[in-house]
Protein backbone atom coordinates (compact mmCIF):
# COMPACT_ATOMS: atom_id res chain seq x y z
CA UNK A 1 0.00 0.00 0.00
CA UNK A 2 1.25 3.45 -0.96
CA UNK A 3 0.15 6.70 0.70
CA UNK A 4 1.05 9.81 -1.29
CA UNK A 5 0.79 13.43 -0.20
CA UNK A 6 2.22 16.82 -0.85
CA UNK A 7 3.86 18.59 2.07
CA UNK A 8 2.57 22.06 1.18
CA UNK A 9 -0.51 21.91 -1.05
CA UNK A 10 -0.25 24.11 -4.10
CA UNK A 11 -3.66 25.80 -4.19
CA UNK A 12 -4.31 26.60 -0.52
CA UNK A 13 -0.82 26.63 0.97
CA UNK A 14 -2.02 24.30 3.73
CA UNK A 15 -0.15 21.21 4.87
CA UNK A 16 -0.90 17.85 6.52
CA UNK A 17 0.03 16.60 9.98
CA UNK A 18 3.03 14.52 8.95
CA UNK A 19 3.66 13.25 12.48
CA UNK A 20 0.14 11.80 12.59
CA UNK A 21 0.68 10.29 9.14
CA UNK A 22 3.89 8.62 10.32
CA UNK A 23 2.04 7.21 13.34
CA UNK A 24 -0.44 5.65 10.94
CA UNK A 25 2.43 4.30 8.86
CA UNK A 26 3.93 2.62 11.92
CA UNK A 27 0.57 0.97 12.63
CA UNK A 28 -0.31 -0.12 9.09
CA UNK A 29 3.03 -0.44 7.35
CA UNK A 30 2.35 1.50 4.14
CA UNK A 31 4.96 3.10 1.88
CA UNK A 32 4.98 6.87 2.43
CA UNK A 33 5.59 9.05 -0.64
CA UNK A 34 6.03 12.77 0.02
CA UNK A 35 6.17 15.59 -2.52
CA UNK A 36 8.17 18.53 -1.13
CA UNK A 37 7.88 20.70 -4.25
CA UNK A 38 6.38 23.63 -2.31
CA UNK A 39 8.05 22.91 1.04
CA UNK A 40 11.66 22.98 -0.12
CA UNK A 41 13.47 26.16 0.81
CA UNK A 42 10.65 27.40 3.06
CA UNK A 43 10.31 24.79 5.81
CA UNK A 44 12.95 23.11 7.95
CA UNK A 45 16.15 24.31 9.65
CA UNK A 46 18.08 23.99 6.39
CA UNK A 47 15.17 24.48 4.01
CA UNK A 48 14.81 20.75 3.47
CA UNK A 49 11.04 20.89 3.69
CA UNK A 50 8.16 20.04 6.01
CA UNK A 51 9.45 16.53 6.75
CA UNK A 52 12.71 18.02 8.01
CA UNK A 53 10.86 20.59 10.11
CA UNK A 54 8.57 18.04 11.73
CA UNK A 55 11.37 15.53 12.34
CA UNK A 56 9.90 12.71 10.25
CA UNK A 57 12.32 12.70 7.33
CA UNK A 58 13.70 9.27 8.26
CA UNK A 59 10.18 7.83 7.98
CA UNK A 60 9.57 9.03 4.41
CA UNK A 61 10.20 6.14 2.03
CA UNK A 62 10.15 8.10 -1.22
CA UNK A 63 10.65 11.85 -1.36
CA UNK A 64 10.10 13.73 -4.60
CA UNK A 65 10.65 17.37 -5.38
CA UNK A 66 11.58 19.91 -7.99
CA UNK A 67 14.73 21.80 -8.83
CA UNK A 68 12.47 24.67 -9.91
CA UNK A 69 10.52 26.93 -7.56
CA UNK A 70 12.74 27.71 -4.54
CA UNK A 71 15.85 26.29 -6.24
CA UNK A 72 15.31 28.46 -9.32
CA UNK A 73 16.44 25.88 -11.87
CA UNK A 74 14.57 23.11 -13.70
CA UNK A 75 14.16 19.37 -13.45
CA UNK A 76 13.09 17.16 -10.58
CA UNK A 77 14.34 14.38 -8.34
CA UNK A 78 13.36 11.23 -6.45
CA UNK A 79 15.14 10.41 -3.17
CA UNK A 80 14.88 6.96 -1.62
CA UNK A 81 17.00 4.50 0.32
CA UNK A 82 15.19 1.56 -1.29
CA UNK A 83 17.22 -0.19 -3.96
CA UNK A 84 14.02 -1.95 -5.05
CA UNK A 85 12.39 1.40 -5.81
CA UNK A 86 15.51 2.66 -7.57
CA UNK A 87 15.74 -0.44 -9.76
CA UNK A 88 12.04 -0.23 -10.62
CA UNK A 89 12.26 3.43 -11.66
CA UNK A 90 15.43 2.92 -13.68
CA UNK A 91 13.84 0.06 -15.61
CA UNK A 92 10.19 1.07 -15.84
CA UNK A 93 9.75 4.84 -15.40
CA UNK A 94 9.20 6.27 -18.87
CA UNK A 95 9.73 9.79 -17.56
CA UNK A 96 13.28 8.79 -16.71
CA UNK A 97 14.03 6.37 -19.53
CA UNK A 98 12.88 8.66 -22.35
CA UNK A 99 14.07 11.98 -20.93
CA UNK A 100 17.21 13.78 -21.97
CA UNK A 101 19.65 14.45 -19.17
CA UNK A 102 19.55 17.67 -17.20
CA UNK A 103 21.66 20.42 -18.77
CA UNK A 104 24.91 20.93 -16.79
CA UNK A 105 24.07 24.61 -16.31
CA UNK A 106 20.74 23.67 -14.69
CA UNK A 107 22.37 21.08 -12.46
CA UNK A 108 25.02 23.59 -11.44
CA UNK A 109 22.45 26.28 -10.73
CA UNK A 110 20.39 23.91 -8.59
CA UNK A 111 23.46 22.75 -6.68
CA UNK A 112 24.47 26.34 -5.96
CA UNK A 113 20.90 27.18 -4.93
CA UNK A 114 20.81 24.29 -2.44
CA UNK A 115 23.92 25.66 -0.75
CA UNK A 116 22.41 29.13 -0.67
CA UNK A 117 19.02 27.99 0.64
CA UNK A 118 20.59 26.10 3.54
CA UNK A 119 21.97 29.35 4.98
CA UNK A 120 18.80 31.46 4.71
CA UNK A 121 17.26 30.68 8.10
CA UNK A 122 16.38 34.30 8.90
CA UNK A 123 14.81 34.81 5.49
CA UNK A 124 12.67 31.69 5.92
CA UNK A 125 11.41 32.91 9.27
CA UNK A 126 10.58 36.34 7.87
CA UNK A 127 8.80 34.87 4.86
CA UNK A 128 6.53 32.69 6.96
CA UNK A 129 5.92 35.44 9.52
CA UNK A 130 4.87 37.78 6.71
CA UNK A 131 2.60 35.14 5.18
CA UNK A 132 0.87 34.49 8.52
CA UNK A 133 0.52 38.23 9.18
CA UNK A 134 -0.95 38.84 5.74
CA UNK A 135 -3.52 36.08 6.25
CA UNK A 136 -4.56 37.67 9.55
CA UNK A 137 -4.94 41.05 7.87
CA UNK A 138 -7.01 39.53 5.06
CA UNK A 139 -9.45 38.08 7.58
CA UNK A 140 -9.63 41.39 9.43
CA UNK A 141 -10.50 43.03 6.13
CA UNK A 142 -13.32 40.61 5.42
CA UNK A 143 -11.53 38.39 2.90
CA UNK A 144 -11.54 34.60 3.05
CA UNK A 145 -8.26 32.69 3.39
CA UNK A 146 -6.83 30.11 5.84
CA UNK A 147 -4.74 30.11 9.01
CA UNK A 148 -1.53 28.55 7.72
CA UNK A 149 1.87 30.25 7.35
CA UNK A 150 3.22 28.96 4.05
CA UNK A 151 4.32 31.20 1.20
CA UNK A 152 1.22 30.28 -0.85
CA UNK A 153 -1.67 32.52 0.22
CA UNK A 154 -5.15 31.96 -1.23
CA UNK A 155 -7.69 34.78 -1.40
CA UNK A 156 -11.00 32.99 -1.92
CA UNK A 157 -13.52 35.07 -3.88
CA UNK A 158 -15.89 32.34 -5.11
CA UNK A 159 -16.99 33.69 -8.47
CA UNK A 160 -14.58 32.93 -11.35
CA UNK A 161 -15.32 36.17 -13.22
CA UNK A 162 -14.58 38.18 -10.09
CA UNK A 163 -11.28 36.33 -9.62
CA UNK A 164 -10.29 37.26 -13.18
CA UNK A 165 -11.34 40.88 -12.66
CA UNK A 166 -9.31 41.14 -9.44
CA UNK A 167 -6.30 39.59 -11.16
CA UNK A 168 -6.53 42.08 -14.02
CA UNK A 169 -6.91 45.05 -11.67
CA UNK A 170 -3.83 44.02 -9.68
CA UNK A 171 -1.88 43.47 -12.90
CA UNK A 172 -2.70 47.04 -13.95
CA UNK A 173 -0.93 48.11 -10.77
CA UNK A 174 2.11 45.96 -11.48
CA UNK A 175 1.25 43.07 -9.17
CA UNK A 176 1.11 39.54 -10.58
CA UNK A 177 -1.43 37.18 -8.98
CA UNK A 178 -2.80 33.96 -10.39
CA UNK A 179 -6.57 33.64 -10.87
CA UNK A 180 -7.46 30.00 -10.24
CA UNK A 181 -10.89 28.70 -11.25
CA UNK A 182 -12.72 25.37 -11.59
CA UNK A 183 -11.91 22.68 -12.49
CA UNK A 184 -8.50 23.37 -10.93
CA UNK A 185 -10.33 24.15 -7.67
CA UNK A 186 -13.84 23.13 -6.55
CA UNK A 187 -16.89 25.10 -7.73
CA UNK A 188 -17.52 28.38 -5.90
CA UNK A 189 -13.93 28.53 -4.62
CA UNK A 190 -12.21 30.58 -7.34
CA UNK A 191 -9.37 32.52 -5.84
CA UNK A 192 -6.35 34.66 -6.25
CA UNK A 193 -3.28 32.56 -5.60
CA UNK A 194 -0.53 34.71 -4.12
CA UNK A 195 2.98 33.29 -3.91
CA UNK A 196 5.39 35.21 -1.69
CA UNK A 197 9.18 35.21 -1.76
CA UNK A 198 11.68 36.26 0.87
CA UNK A 199 12.29 39.65 -0.76
CA UNK A 200 8.74 40.82 -0.10
CA UNK A 201 8.56 43.35 2.72
CA UNK A 202 5.82 44.59 5.02
CA UNK A 203 5.59 47.70 2.86
CA UNK A 204 4.80 45.53 -0.16
CA UNK A 205 2.14 43.67 1.79
CA UNK A 206 0.52 46.88 3.04
CA UNK A 207 0.38 48.08 -0.57
CA UNK A 208 -1.21 44.81 -1.68
CA UNK A 209 -3.81 44.98 1.08
CA UNK A 210 -4.70 48.54 0.12
CA UNK A 211 -5.13 47.50 -3.50
CA UNK A 212 -7.26 44.50 -2.63
CA UNK A 213 -9.51 46.59 -0.41
CA UNK A 214 -9.81 49.23 -3.11
CA UNK A 215 -10.88 46.50 -5.56
CA UNK A 216 -13.44 44.96 -3.21
CA UNK A 217 -16.39 45.97 -5.41
CA UNK A 218 -14.91 44.48 -8.59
Amino acid sequence: MFVVTESVFSMDGDYPDLKALVELKQRFGFVLVLDEAHGTGVFGPTGGGLAEETGVLDHVDILVGTLGKALASMGAYVLTASQTVIDHLVNHAGELIYSTYLAPACAGAASAAIGRVQSLHTERQRLRKNAAWFRDELVKGGWTTNAFDSQIVPVIVGDPDRALALRDRLLEKGLLAGAVRPPTVPPNSSRLRLSFHSGITQDHLHELLELLNACRTV
